[in-house]
């Protein structure tokens, strides 16, 4: 179904921004309980029983995959670009009973995208596509993506052997087993690991990867609610899903045609501003979504360049 995501307000910039005020309920107050906001029922196994509501979460995660897997050109680099929400979780998404009794679905503080690249979306896909319990192949595929986005490093083959060593021990280790078995999601502590050895040989880490995986348990708990599913094993469906949609291996969903370049001009340092199906008004410059789909403004230092989308 639609989702919605609320206006930008002025003031807006670096560490203040402002959002018009939307009415409705957060998933975690749906979900728990509070302010008046009884607590929604679920099964044995922790499942809306609402179908409905149960409806209204798997949307906000198909919105979520959606954006993730949707290519976006920027015309201004002429790279390809991915954008995800930089805190996806349920304190950020709300829902409105309507009339009719159907849910008015809305993702606040979206206006902070972390903006992937093909190489980070094919180690997502990769992830999800790899066996769940394949721990080895999983391992690998982390350590060739840090390993690729550190390409100017000569020692990768002695790293790789090292830090091979120490994750699969970890994996491998009682405490962790007795965490698959109660059926915790391991991959983002398997991931902060990889991640955190490496750093210790001065590779580095791309922020964007890091908050990707600090999103992932909070996705996964929505999920729960769902149909008891994480989020690689959505990822997984989805792609299956839009296969036929694009012959790229990787994308696979189809872009809309694209945005015209005209009327935007830079304003602030840093930022980046996200208008969802609507008009946003920054700084006296006005932002129109024509083909209704996602489009970024990203922000570069006031003054120095004109930048479209």
């Amino acid at each position: 179904g639609s989702m919605f995501t609320s206006k930008v307000l002025k003031p807006y910039g670096y560490r203040i921004k402002v959002e018009e005020y939307a009415v409705g309920d957060t998933l975690n107050k749906v979900l728990s309980g509070g302010d008046g906001v009884a607590a929604a029922k679920t099964d044995k196994k922790g499942r809306m029983t609402d179908p409905k509501l149960r409806s209204a979460l798997a949307d906000f995660a198909k919105d979520y995959l959606t954006h993730l897997f949707t290519p976006v050109s920027d015309s201004y680099t002429g790279e390809t670009e991915y954008m995800a929400h930089s805190d996806f979780h349920i304190g950020n998404l709300m829902l409105r009973l309507k009339p009719d009794g159907s849910y008015e679905k809305r993702v606040i503080d979206r206006n902070y995208y972390l903006k992937l690249f093909p190489v980070d979306i094919e180690l997502i896909s990769r992830l999800a596509t790899i066996p769940k319990y394949n721990f080895v192949g999983k391992v690998d595929a982390l350590l060739d993506y840090f390993i690729q986005v550190n390409s100017s490093k000569t020692d990768h083959e002695k790293v790789r052997k090292e830090i091979r060593s120490i994750v699969l021990k970890n994996i491998f280790s009682w405490s962790t087993i007795v965490d698959v078995i109660q059926g915790k999601d391991v991959s983002s502590s398997v991931a902060n690991l990889l991640m955190s050895e490496f750093e210790k040989r001065w590779y580095v880490s791309p922020l964007r990867i890091r908050l990707f995986f600090k999103n992932v348990s909070a996705i996964n708990n929505l999920l729960q609610y769902v149909d008891g599913s994480d989020l690689f094993d959505a990822i997984k469906k989805y792609l299956e899903t839009n296969k036929s949609n694009s012959t790229n291996p990787v994308v696979q969903t189809t872009v809309s045609a694209p945005i015209p370049r005209s009327k935007i001009m830079a304003q602030k340092e840093g930022a980046v501003i996200n208008a969802y199906l609507s008009d946003i008004s920054v700084e006296g410059a006005t932002f129109t979504n024509t083909t209704a789909q996602d489009f970024t403004l990203k922000i570069i230092e006031a003054g120095k360049e004109q930048v479209h989308i």
